[in-house]
């Protein structure tokens, strides 16, 4: 039978000095977090318009989900909402698997190497939305087109390989753009490391392409299930987005409550990407 121990003053006061410490954060995520998640929620299930008297709201109940999903005349948005999943498909995975491979790239004792961690991370530092607007604008990362691939395949390739292999291309710049910081999450897991592992698998015989599979697999697999869910959020929420812009848009247009009810959709899109991405990296390792 366990005993139940009543807590010590002391334990007590620090208990309320923790509370006291966290209180602002508490105070600001309800304030600035909880109530505009719920707000803009409340604002999706009505119609809104601005008068002289200000925001004037009347309830629509889901109508404006329904115009979303289902009126044929405004078929944009769902069009670009299947775009970006689409093109998030194909991305995200590509990103953190390349900010896996540099992490191990530079995690090697080589001369120069934090000269290599700053140029790799230095689009991070200047990725502002204004500065890569004006990169894409100027065509910084169309490194190849469709005519070059039509000479490299003697124009025998049909048009839907060749467009796939542009795209494929075409991101290869934002791929290396986004590799930045869910590369140095993995330099971070690679250096904490417990190299008697990699001893003992030597003394075992294991070559060290096991050892790769083995153990540092393993080991950084929960670090996959972060960067994944880090890029998804850093992708749907960039300034660029061109779904963020319609939302945008809309506000000055149909209203908060449509807007709003944009935005909702949006999210619960976002949030199955990463239970699908993340159920994919997923570590079925406990690490101890």
């Amino acid at each position: 039978m366990k005993r139940k121990y009543a807590k010590s003053k002391l334990t007590r006061l620090d208990s309320y000095f923790g509370y006291g410490f966290i209180s602002p954060w508490i105070i600001g995520f309800v304030v600035l977090g909880l109530y505009p998640f719920l707000y803009s929620f409340y604002l999706s299930l009505h119609m809104s318009r601005f008068t002289g008297r200000g925001l004037v709201l009347s309830w629509s109940g889901f109508d404006n989900y329904r115009t979303l999903l289902f009126d044929s005349d405004n078929t944009d948005y769902i069009n670009a909402l299947l775009s970006f999943v689409l093109e998030s498909l194909f991305v995200i995975p590509l990103v953190v698997i390349m900010a896996f491979l540099l992490a191990l790239l530079i995690n090697q004792k080589l001369r120069g190497r934090l000269f290599f961690r700053v140029i790799y991370f230095f689009p991070v530092i200047i990725s502002s939305g204004e500065i890569y607007r004006q990169i894409r604008s100027e065509g910084a990362t169309e490194i190849i087109s469709i005519d070059m691939l039509n000479t490299i395949f003697l124009g025998l390739a049909p048009e839907w390989i060749l467009t796939s292999v542009l795209y494929a291309f075409s991101q290869l710049i934002t791929i290396l753009w986004y590799s930045g910081v869910p590369m140095l999450i993995f330099l971070a897991g690679l250096q904490k490391r417990d190299m008697s592992l990699y001893e003992a698998a030597k003394i075992d015989g294991a070559s060290g392409w096991d050892s790769f599979w083995k153990i540092t697999v393993p080991l950084i697999m929960p670090l996959f299930t972060l960067n994944i869910v880090y890029i998804t959020i850093y992708l749907g929420t960039v300034e660029h987005n061109h779904i963020v812009e319609m939302i945008d848009n809309q506000i000055g247009m149909e209203g908060y409550g449509y807007a709003s009810a944009m935005a909702w959709l949006y999210g619960l899109v976002l949030l199955v990407m990463i239970v699908f991405f993340a159920s994919l990296f997923r570590s079925r390792h406990k690490l101890r």
